[in-house]
């Protein structure tokens, strides 16, 4: 059984032997230096000196032949080595997310419950609102009733400029109710997470 380690093909160094010469035509110089053959052979190289392979590298684009969503896909999927992924806040390590984003809840002091970057949606219905993050179910309830009686159609004589407005004032608040029930730590039948 002893026999000689035997490399992937992509770390043999094969084409490298008998190699002498740059690749380019008209070159005489030795080629020391790989360059793909495409995007699609990485592995097959052309050899070049090193002022060619130069020139080479300047001119090669890996993302040429893709479209602009292909790009992104193969962009993301580099970014964990084209392995599967799945986000931190699914599972059962979800109980820990929330907590990192405060030094004192890290310490047992505070629970914020992940106050995250607000996406386009929850921003425009705080503007709709006149309210500001954080903010409180209290604070939202309380605003919500004092809007919907000053923009009641009954209370306006059937205004449509003031039933569009309830009507955004309603979008809005339904979208901060979801807002802070996502934001909402669960409580867990013991002091103990989940496992």
């Amino acid at each position: 059984m002893r026999g000689r380690y035997k490399l992937h093909p992509f770390f043999e160094e094969s084409e490298t032997v008998g190699r002498t010469h740059c690749m380019q035509e008209g070159c005489a110089l030795e080629g020391l230096y790989p360059a793909p053959k495409s995007p699609e052979r990485l592995q097959d190289r052309y050899w070049f000196c090193l002022e060619h392979v130069r020139l080479y590298n300047a001119s090669w684009n890996y993302y040429a032949h893709m479209k602009e969503d292909e790009i992104e896909a193969s962009r993301r999927e580099d970014v964990t080595w084209q392995r599967p992924s799945w986000p931190f806040s699914q599972g059962k390590f979800s109980y820990y997310i929330p907590s990192f984003d405060d030094v004192e809840s890290l310490l047992g002091k505070t629970f914020r419950g992940g106050q995250g970057i607000l996406d386009s949606q929850e921003t425009q219905a705080l503007a709709v609102l006149d309210l500001t993050y954080p903010l409180t179910q209290e604070v939202l309830k309380t605003r919500y009733k004092m809007l919907a009686k000053r923009f009641h159609p009954d209370l306006n004589q059937g205004c449509r400029q003031a039933e569009e407005h309830l009507k955004n004032v309603n979008q809005a608040y339904s979208v901060l109710q979801k807002l802070l029930r996502r934001l909402t730590p669960v409580p867990h039948e013991s002091s103990q997470p989940p496992l």
